[in-house]
């Protein structure tokens, strides 16, 4: 973790600083966002200790100042999975202050994001409170959602990302061998002699391969390398160049 402290002179550091920063200059009435963030997934608790300024309020020095730390939401995760023809959502939240609402996004690479339907929040509690969502019209293959955490005053924080993979029916498609090594063989009829996208998940929803084919001599099946992919189970997913879908499935490398 990141600290602040008299001494330091860097404003800014990567993972592999010494782990603190020049103390900050405030001033009346300046408000700061504090973003906290295990960035190594532990688990592990820590306090935040707020120190002023050495000296303050003796003769000759500034006086000492007054902070009010509040977070608006006491976040507890955000979850998903398929439901029916729907993709139902759930997440909760432990405690809030000033808290407006939330606001459901959706993405199919991860990335560029959509608002698809607004939750109101509780407002101001100190109990533990559970919210849901249904999207139903996600798309075949793989939706990514992602909450905006909204607060009275407008400002708003993203929350984690969660990958749902919906198949609207069995999709034809087959994979090839099962486990694979070096090359994974793809084929299904519906795919002969068409130009293709292709892409491959592994199990948090992160692309890790990806690409453009066509179906060889109409046969309808195409071979997409693995070899340099680390062991473990991998979701494939193959669309038109205009991003309908062909087919999707999982696979085991080993």
């Amino acid at each position: 973790m990141t600290g602040l402290n008299w001494v330091a002179t860097d404003v800014t550091e990567g993972v592999f600083g010494d782990s603190w920063n020049q103390y900050i200059t405030a001033a009346v009435g300046d408000v700061y966002i504090l973003y906290v963030d295990n960035w190594y997934m532990t688990g592990f608790a820590f306090d935040l200790t707020f120190q002023y300024q050495p000296n303050c309020g003796t003769p000759g020095f500034p006086p000492c100042a007054s902070i009010s730390c509040t977070l608006p939401v006491e976040f507890l995760g955000l979850n998903g999975e398929r439901s029916g023809s729907a993709v139902a959502l759930e997440w909760s939240t432990g405690s809030e202050s000033n808290s407006s609402h939330f606001i459901v996004e959706r993405s199919k690479d991860g990335t560029n994001f959509q608002p698809i339907g607004r939750v109101e929040a509780q407002g101001s509690s100190n109990t533990f409170t559970a919210y849901d969502f249904v999207d139903r019209s996600p798309s075949a293959g793989v939706n990514y959602y992602r909450l905006k955490i909204t607060d009275l005053d407008g400002s708003s924080l993203p929350s984690n990302t969660v990958a749902v993979n919906f198949r609207s029916g069995e999709l034809p498609i087959q994979l090839y061998p099962n486990p694979a090594n070096d090359v994974l063989m793809v084929s299904s009829s519906s795919i002969a002699g068409h130009a293709l996208q292709w892409r491959i998940l592994d199990a948090s929803g992160r692309m890790v391969s990806g690409g453009n084919a066509a179906a060889l001599d109409d046969s309808g099946q195409l071979a997409i390398p693995v070899r340099d992919l680390e062991a473990g189970s991998y979701f494939f997913e193959l669309k038109d160049v205009d991003g309908g879908s062909r087919g999707n499935a999982r696979f085991v490398k080993q």
